[in-house]
């Protein structure tokens, strides 16, 4: 009356196991999107604050790498949204599940249990499917989110190289005060220069 059951049990956890590892990929799309969207909001008031019109100018050698940052975040998120699509996958039909109540409810236990297998290896194999695109995706987007964080390291890296704060003059190079003498004559100060 044992026959198949270490099978058919091996055939359970492997479906739990699938189910679990769905949950969690979906968990993973979600922080993806999260942290791809943080760091687009981020960068968009970055650059804000750069274009606020204070005279400072993102060096041109800075543009591509911040266009490729910006475009590898939204792809990304993009790649996360698409991992967390719920995805159809195969289950045990409703008549199938009837006719085990109905009509083989008094089926041999090894029949049954072998039919119940079955059923799970269907589920097992169109869920790791399933499983195997949403991971694709995820590293899809993860290599998108290193991809643009070394974009943003080197604008970051660009802006302080090519940034320099408003240079104040050395004392011998700033201009001489104007020196008004007074005189004891009627005749108006003239200013003195140098």
């Amino acid at each position: 009356m044992n026959q198949g059951l270490v099978y058919a049990t091996f055939i359970e956890v492997e479906l739990k196991s699938e189910r679990e590892r769905r949950t969690y990929l979906d968990s993973r799309g979600a922080s993806l999107v999260t942290t791809s969207g943080s760091l687009v909001t981020l960068l968009a008031a970055v650059g804000a604050f750069v274009m606020r019109g204070d005279g400072y100018t993102l060096p041109a050698l800075a543009r591509f790498p911040l266009l490729l940052t910006l475009f590898s975040f939204v792809a990304a998120a993009a790649f996360g949204v698409t991992a967390t699509w719920m995805h159809k996958h195969q289950v045990a039909d409703v008549r199938d599940l009837n006719n085990m109540r109905t009509s083989h409810w008094k089926d041999d236990p090894i029949d049954s249990r072998s039919v119940v297998t079955e059923l799970n290896v269907g589920t097992i194999g169109s869920l790791r499917r399933r499983n195997n695109r949403k991971a694709s995706w995820l590293l899809a987007g993860l290599i998108a989110q290193v991809i643009a964080l070394f974009g943003l390291a080197s604008v970051i890296g660009i802006a302080v190289w090519a940034w320099s704060p408003t240079a104040v003059p050395a004392p011998s190079q700033m201009p001489s005060p104007v020196v008004v003498r007074s005189s004891t004559s009627t005749s108006s100060p003239t200013p003195h220069t140098p």
